[in-house]
């Protein structure tokens, strides 16, 4: 389904009504919606926390920086443009400036004299200005370059994030697709744990006649499976059947690219230890900006349920090395730091990254490797 994205516009209103106006007709042209201030006052503390849920929930920050500071907030000293300016950027919302140039800046002082430039906080503006300079940002002399830069910067923004965004009702029946979800969830849920079943007897047999195989030859997602099988096998005593009419563990909306491993503490308790979301990728490349981005959302569904129990994000690839550990691990920090989970809950939430290294101590740790890198013979 096509997604629409919430662009807030920020700048000072008086005298940018005309370029304001220039910058909503392009994003409604690009299929997006506007969002702005135009129907609040910017003059307490108040309205501030509004602007900021404002950009919380937007998808995109866009300002125009014209001749003007703004007005200034009382306590930071600065405009709340800038103020504005600097949430969207610490909050890490993709964002872009268009500066109005000196040229059209004189042009409009000779029409409509000097309202439209700062005359008080001189300073303050060209600090700022400085500081919108030192990112992305395009210089413009009339409304028709605003127009024109605000489209094709939409159209990128489509391209390199991966936005959350807006989905029409129009024509999707929730109800209708929550049901087929879980149908096509319980299908697989059979038929997987009838897989298992069905690899845990040939490997216990192959076991018993000792005939011994090299795991090193086997593809990355089937070690991962097997270790994964081996923990649900030796941990999990009982079918977990979730619930939600029950108000019990939902995991309904669960996306496709993950499939969850439930993991008791152990045979002879109703605990559970970890629920685990696990995506497996041997293929050449991984997508990780998107399973980042399907990450994100899991994180915005927790605290609406109930869990008193561990949660444990999983990537595993044999493609993944040290430093794009690192950059996942910083990503994943970022979300959870803006997600709404309270602090005292943010400690059950585990992300791993599971790279070739990491798999081949976990099969050795639980048995499934010896020295040589030969199956062991123990019994699963």
């Amino acid at each position: 389904m096509k997604k629409k994205y919430q662009v807030f516009v920020s700048s000072t209103y008086k005298d940018l009504k005309e370029d304001r106006q220039a910058a909503v007709e392009a994003i409604l042209k690009a299929g997006d919606i506007p969002a702005g201030m135009e129907l609040f006052t910017a003059d307490s503390e108040s309205q501030l926390t509004v602007i900021k849920r404002w950009i919380d929930e937007s998808d995109i920050f866009v300002l125009i920086l014209g001749g003007r500071y703004g007005t200034i907030e009382p306590k930071s000293g600065k405009s709340y443009t800038q103020l504005e300016y600097e949430y969207a950027v610490n909050k890490e919302i993709p964002h872009f400036a268009i500066i109005m140039s000196d040229a059209y800046i004189n042009q409009r002082v000779r029409k409509y004299g000097k309202d439209v430039i700062e005359t008080q906080n001189c300073a303050k503006y060209e600090e700022f200005k400085k500081i919108v300079t030192s990112k992305m940002c395009t210089f413009y002399d009339d409304l028709k370059d605003i127009r024109i830069y605000i489209g094709e910067t939409l159209s990128d923004f489509h391209q390199r994030y991966a936005l959350s965004g807006w989905i029409s009702g129009k024509g999707f029946n929730l109800d209708d697709y929550i049901k087929e979800t879980r149908e096509l969830r319980n299908k697989v849920k059979k038929l997987t744990q009838e897989n298992l079943n069905l690899k845990a007897k040939f490997e216990k047999s192959e076991t018993a006649q000792n005939q011994k195989r090299l795991f090193i030859s086997d593809d990355f997602e089937t070690r991962i499976e097997r270790l994964i099988e081996l923990l649900n096998f030796t941990k999990q005593s009982t079918q977990i059947e979730w619930e939600e009419d029950n108000n019990e563990y939902s995991m309904s909306d669960v996306t496709d690219n993950f499939e969850p491993y439930f993991i008791q503490c152990s045979k002879d308790t109703e605990e559970f230890e970890n629920i685990a979301f696990l995506h497996i990728d041997d293929d050449t490349t991984i997508n990780l900006s998107g399973l980042l981005s399907e990450i994100r959302l899991q994180l915005e569904e927790i605290p609406s349920r109930k869990f008193d129990c561990n949660i444990k994000f999983i990537i595993a690839s044999d493609k993944i090395n040290e430093e794009i550990k690192k950059i996942c691990m910083q990503d994943f920090n970022v979300m959870l730091g803006k997600s709404s989970i309270p602090s005292e809950l943010r400690a059950q939430i585990v992300f791993e990254i599971w790279d070739n290294n990491t798999v081949k101590t976990m099969e050795k740790e639980n048995g499934l490797f010896s020295d040589d890198l030969k199956f062991c013979s123990g019994e699963i």
